[in-house]
């Protein structure tokens, strides 16, 4: 793959989100990051930063992953959502899976 993807980090934790993008580079993807923490941090990188992907923690202070799914699926259905959590029941998973999360 030679384009650069575009991946919006949504994730309070800044170490777990150093470790997503340690694998990814490790893959040998392309990519530019941008982390955020909050619903409207999200919400205005949606619109400025233009994601090609968004990776998703599932349990934030004030906002969760299936808040942010359902932005994506209102407003940005073409941009796929994946989940990256490590606290996460098989049926929120399962309920994420059908709101459109990709994995």
């Amino acid at each position: 793959m030679d384009k650069e993807l575009r991946i919006l980090m949504l994730e309070d934790t800044p170490t777990d989100a150093e470790l997503a993008e340690y694998e990814l580079r490790k893959a040998g993807i392309k990519f530019s990051s941008l982390r955020v923490e909050t619903r409207d941090a999200f919400v205005r990188a949606l619109e400025e930063f233009k994601p090609d992907l968004i990776l998703s923690d599932y349990n934030l202070p004030d906002f969760n992953g299936m808040a942010a799914l359902e932005i994506v699926q209102r407003e940005h259905e073409e941009i796929p959502v994946v989940m990256v959590t490590g606290a996460l029941t098989d049926i929120a998973a399962v309920e994420l899976i059908h709101a459109g999360a990709k994995d």
